[in-house]
């Protein structure tokens, strides 16, 4: 599971109060869908599980190590909504 950008990548942020980056709206996301997959008995894989930035681009070893693992469904964490700006 992906969650998208990380680090000094900081995605959009959000209009309206609450402020928030993308980035950890992302990480959340994606912690709480992994414990609740692992809950259900899937196996989960992160690209990260922590604020850094991994280029998958970069890092194709991860990507392709990591879907070894786990090839059944790669899962994305990037949510598109209007009002978000950069």
């Amino acid at each position: 599971m992906d969650a998208g950008h990380g680090g000094d990548d900081f995605g959009t942020r959000s209009p309206s109060k609450p402020k928030y980056h993308e980035k950890s709206l992302n990480l959340t996301t994606a912690l709480i869908l992994a414990d609740y997959l692992k809950g259900m008995g899937y196996q989960t894989v992160m690209t990260r599980s922590k604020d850094e930035f991994i280029d998958l681009k970069k890092e194709p070893s991860l990507l392709t190590q990591k879907r070894q693992i786990c090839s059944l469904v790669f899962i994305i964490i990037q949510p598109l909504q209007k009002g978000f700006r950069n």
